[in-house]
């Protein structure tokens, strides 16, 4: 036990200690505290509504205990009732573990709960209860009222509610009377005529359609759900269908699309190709072009050289002609020679200049060519990149909101399990409240029922206590009747006797005045 559920505990064995009444009902206790067995003035104890097992034997130690309740617990076993002496009502509803006869040898009970304890019949053995007034046998299976319940004498009430009974007949189980009236009319009976077996039969019958009527509500309700299960299956069958085409679908067009990028990729590969190869060829060209224009550069050269050389030859026949001429003259053809000697090899220099300019036109052409290439192949790629990444963002966004279709279906799904759960729950919770507002019903109808037949013992107690001392009063009354006609008998009697003394010595008077006259006269 919690801390707080001892302390509580606790404070209602303090307060029973004034009262006489302890009540440890719905604490979830599993043992009895042992505190209650030192409680021997306790009258009250209602431990309904826990989980105790077993029911220590030190219980009957509390010899003055009037009223034991035991509902609803785990019990396994119980312990000897005939040892309090002054029980007079026992609650062991929902006990299913078999009645003994311990709780049957308390002669002094009055009250008997016997509800939902799976009873077939009633027990024999609680017709020996000679002072039982009340027995609740509500929520059983029993079947019939034997005629053996006829040795109750005292039993004033009866609770037979929600049990299949077929005898005696329903129209006679409105009343304790009118069951017992019945069942008097049957036991003068001979067994061969009595309507037990022709009731059991016509309930047998009854049981037997009911059963049949529960194979067959049983049966379309397997049906039903063997419907419902092939629909679901249908649907999961045309789901996954569905799910599958829609695989297959998205195969086909990621399959298309890697076709297209493959077709895509070898149209550009052929492209790159055909354009290396007229880079090739131009390049070649080029080659070629530059070998021609060398060769060309080469005679333009040699065609000087032989120029040259005739020019030198002449030059040579000329000085020879002239070796005679001047010193002057051949000073300045000297200079001249040299002069065009510079000239030709400048021109020679010149052009290989601009052949090289040529050559670095064409090749930063080229290059130019080679980076708009790259430009525009970089540009391609950036593209096809663009459209792939655009394709897989796609593609990431569908499979994004399929997975959230997917999770919304599955919450929706929990949502409308919760649900359904939340709406059992509050179904059973609302079972168990309308269950315990009329446990709590019947209860009170019983507590009222006691309290009333309490009320009626005190008022029948106190009419007979009422009687008893209008009786005493009536027989003093009477006693002192007699006695005063006692003493005025005696008086009369006394003046009877007085009357007849006096009368009787007026007679010896009158005799003696008669025996004196006589004498008188016999002696005149």
């Amino acid at each position: 036990m919690g801390t707080s559920l001892e302390k509580q505990v606790r404070k209602r064995v303090k307060k029973a200690k004034k009262t006489k009444t302890l009540n440890l009902d719905s604490l979830e206790i599993k043992d009895i505290p042992k505190e209650i067995f030192d409680l021997e003035k306790l009258e009250e104890l209602n431990l309904s509504n826990n989980k105790i097992e077993e029911i220590p034997e030190d219980l009957t130690k509390l010899k003055k205990l009037k009223k034991l309740r035991l509902a609803q617990n785990h019990l396994q076993s119980l312990p000897k009732f005939s040892e309090l002496e002054k029980l007079e009502v026992l609650d062991l509803s929902y006990y299913a573990s078999g009645l003994s006869n311990e709780i049957f040898d308390c002669k002094t009970l009055n009250s008997l709960s016997l509800r939902y304890c799976k009873l077939k019949e009633i027990p024999q053995e609680i017709f020996s209860l000679e002072n039982l007034k009340i027995l609740d046998l509500r929520c059983n299976d029993i079947e019939f009222i034997p005629i053996g319940i006829l040795a109750l004498k005292n039993l004033k009430t009866l609770y037979l509610d929600d049990n299949p009974i077929f005898y005696p007949p329903p129209k006679h189980l409105e009343s304790v009377s009118s069951i017992f009236e019945y069942l008097e009319g049957e036991e003068k009976k001979k067994p061969e005529e009595r309507e037990f077996e022709t009731l059991k039969q016509a309930s047998d019958k009854k049981k037997k359609g009911l059963v049949e009527k529960q194979q067959q509500r049983e049966k379309e309700k397997a049906e039903k759900e063997k419907a419902e299960k092939e629909k679901a299956e249908k649907e999961k069958a045309e789901k996954e269908k569905a799910e599958k085409e829609k695989a297959e679908k998205e195969k086909a067009e990621k399959e298309k699309d890697e076709k297209d990028e493959k077709d895509e990729k070898d149209e550009k590969d052929e492209k790159e190709k055909d354009e290396k190869e007229k880079d090739e060829k131009d390049e070649k060209d080029e080659k070629d072009e530059k070998s021609k224009s060398k060769s060309k550069s080469k005679s333009k050269s040699k065609s000087k050289s032989k120029s040259k050389s005739k020019s030198k030859s002449k030059s040579k026949s000329k000085s020879k002609s002239k070796s005679k001429s001047k010193s002057k003259s051949t000073s300045t053809s000297d200079d001249e020679k040299e002069k065009k000697k510079k000239k030709d090899s400048s021109d020679s220099s010149s052009d290989k200049e601009k052949e090289k300019e040529k050559e670095k036109e064409k090749e930063e052409e080229k290059e130019r060519l080679r980076k708009q290439k790259e430009e525009e192949e970089r540009l391609r790629k950036q593209k096809e990149e663009e459209e792939r990444l655009r394709k897989q963002k796609e593609e990431e966004e569908r499979l994004r909101k399929q997975k959230e279709e997917e999770e919304r279906l599955r919450k929706q799904k929990e949502e409308e399990e919760r649900l359904r759960k939340q709406k059992e729950e509050e179904e059973r919770l609302r079972r168990e409240e309308e269950e315990r507002k009329r446990k709590e019903e019947e209860e009170r109808k019983r507590r009222e029922e006691e309290e009333r037949l309490r009320k009626q013992k005190e008022e029948e107690e106190r009419l007979r206590k009422q009687k008893e001392e209008e009786e005493r009063l009536r027989k003093q009354k009477e006693e002192e009747e007699k006695k005063k006609k006692k003493s005025k008998s005696k008086s009369k009697s006394k003046s009877k006797s007085k009357s007849k003394s006096k009368s009787k010595s007026k007679s010896k008077s009158k005799s003696t005045s008669t025996s004196t006259s006589t004498s008188t006269s016999d002696s005149d």
